[in-house]
């Protein structure tokens, strides 16, 4: 049976060169001249490709390819532009397209990007099927407010696309979860999914993890090999050496199409990082396709009942209670460390109770000092002042010019503001 492919192209010349050189290759193909008919051409009968040629009249690209992906996060899609419409293209693989071809278009070069796409099996699986369950992962870290809605919304795109995505958020929000979240929700859920912490090792270990190593005639793949065809997750690549960073820079600019999906988290503000020389700007844009933040567990309070059930329910069965007062308890309490922290209560509240009903009891043991503030009452302007800048002299290694540097201001005015603070957590 011939693959059929749905071609998209106002321009007539173009037009009939492409279903020319396609027909003769056996594919199927059926024309529509703009994305409106093109959307109901989708949604009434199924192809095995989508051929879109963009221009300022044929519509908006992007809008386009965002309803398809919704319909079909498997379905190949190649664009073909002319150089006008660059930022339309980029905008176009942002979400969800996965090829881009200039015009006019080399027939060739088309044939090959569709023959590519068609045989990759991990298109083949029909939706739905061979995926690993995100089983209500989603009660982690989205819920009913507009920053977890906003964060769920990105995702979802993300997942159906092929750019690379950034997910920010302070330690223990969940941005591995996330991460996987949107490799399981993917074409590629049944493809590799290699993960990589960059906190705190060491430049040497992480070269060899990302790019292997041989040893005399024995070779260990690295992670950029393992993760073909599927997710490739460097979780605080903010953490990452600079001369590594170099390296993986090269290393995906290497040639057109990176042979995986890349996504990325940090705790750190990778913007400030790049300012101040800690972090190569180029691999910043590199990274930032989408850019997801997950909000700390403070600002979702009202959620946390639903949270703490998800978390009891995994760790001890639905035989496990919490009474509302010690859902009370919780609720006053800042949880610095956020979903991580929140397992671990529950965790050492379990082994407490024996058994019993959890109540206020059993959490007696958080530290008073660390109780949260009314969610009336926020943070002063010193005490914003203070954590800003022990965050940064703790990122930048007490270097006060890459510190001046990142904040903005002169060393003078860096060394005035510390004695105003009193030198307090510094």
């Amino acid at each position: 049976m011939k693959q059929k492919i749905l071609l998209i192209e106002d321009d007539t010349s173009n037009r009939l060169g492409i279903v020319r050189s396609l027909s003769e290759l056996g594919f199927a193909v059926s024309v529509s001249s703009n994305l409106a008919n093109a959307e109901e051409d989708v949604l009434a009968r199924r192809f095995d490709a989508v051929v879109l040629g963009v221009s300022r009249a044929c519509g908006k690209a992007s809008g386009f390819i965002r309803a398809v992906r919704v319909y079909d996060p498997y379905l190949p899609i190649v664009v073909l532009t002319g150089s006008e419409e660059i930022e339309v293209a980029v905008d176009a693989v942002r979400c969800g397209a996965d090829n881009v071809l200039g015009k006019p278009v080399d027939l060739e070069a088309l044939s090959d990007a569709l023959k590519a796409l068609l045989a990759d099996e991990a298109r083949r699986v029909p939706r739905g099927a061979g995926k690993v369950p995100a089983r209500r992962v989603e009660e982690r870290f989205f819920g009913t407010g507009p920053a977890a809605r906003r964060c769920l919304e990105l995702a979802t795109q993300a997942a159906a696309g092929s750019s690379p995505v950034l997910i920010t958020g302070e330690t223990g929000t969940g941005k591995g979860l996330l991460a996987k979240w949107i490799h399981q929700k993917s074409f590629r859920a049944t493809r590799p999914f290699a993960a990589l912490n960059c906190s705190g090792l060491p430049g040497k270990l992480v070269r060899a993890e990302l790019f292997g190593t041989r040893s005399g005639g024995q070779v260990k793949p690295g992670l950029l090999e393992q993760a073909a065809g599927g997710t490739l997750f460097l979780d605080e690549i903010g953490d990452l050496d600079l001369a590594v960073q170099g390296e993986l820079l090269a290393a995906l600019t290497a040639r057109p199409g990176v042979p995986f999906r890349l996504i990325c988290s940090t705790n750190h503000q990778l913007d400030a990082l790049a300012c101040a020389g800690y972090f190569l700007p180029d691999l910043l844009y590199f990274v930032s396709g989408s850019v997801l933040r997950i909000p700390p567990l403070r600002e979702r309070l009202r959620e946390l009942p639903n949270i703490v059930r998800f978390l009891l329910d995994e760790l001890r069965g639905p035989q496990a209670s919490i009474s509302d007062e010690a859902l009370a308890t919780l609720k006053g309490y800042h949880w610095p460390g956020n979903l991580r922290e929140l397992k671990n209560a529950l965790e050492q509240g379990l082994i407490v109770s024996q058994g019993a009903p959890l109540g206020p009891e059993h959490f007696n043991w958080l530290k008073p000092s660390l109780k949260a503030r009314g969610s009336h009452q926020m943070l002063t302007m010193s005490e914003v002042k203070e954590q800003h800048i022990a965050a940064v002299l703790k990122r930048t290694s007490g270097d006060m010019n890459a510190v001046a540097h990142c904040l903005g201001i002169s060393r003078a005015t860096m060394y005035r503001k510390l004695k105003q603070l009193g030198n307090r957590s510094f």
